[in-house]
């Protein structure tokens, strides 16, 4: 197993509870693809140094996970 970090930008307009419901969700993906979360964190609402699809802000959520160099392809897919 491989150790990766990925970092998930989520729209400002979604509230805490929501943030909470879509981390267990990517948690819950990289499970399905026999990955181990190492950490899962919540880093808030950042505001973006430059517009991004005509957004200013979002909620950033960093996972730290271990998965097998073969399965990571299909984990991007999933995430795509």
């Amino acid at each position: 197993m491989k150790t990766y970090e990925g970092l998930f930008i989520l729209p400002v307009t979604m509230t805490d509870e929501i943030v909470g419901e879509t981390s267990k969700k990517i948690q819950g993906e990289i499970e399905k693809a026999n990955g181990k979360i190492l950490e899962l964190n919540r880093l808030g609402q950042r505001q973006f140094t430059r517009r991004l699809h005509k957004k200013d802000a979002g909620h950033y959520v960093q996972v730290i996970f271990q998965i097998a160099p073969d399965q990571i392809g299909e984990l991007k897919k999933r995430f795509s």
